[in-house]
């Protein structure tokens, strides 16, 4: 089973701000408009 508070390295049970603001970096990282279309995986 995955753990997603792992995945964004946040304490289990973390509040709804925390979560948004950890998914934020990795979701503009790979987002592919913001990448010019290079493929990172």
């Amino acid at each position: 089973m995955t753990n997603y508070y792992e995945i964004l390295e946040l304490e289990d049970f973390a509040d709804i701000e925390a979560i948004k603001a950890a998914h934020r970096k990795p979701s503009k990282l790979y987002h592919p408009d913001l990448n010019n279309g290079s493929k990172l995986l």
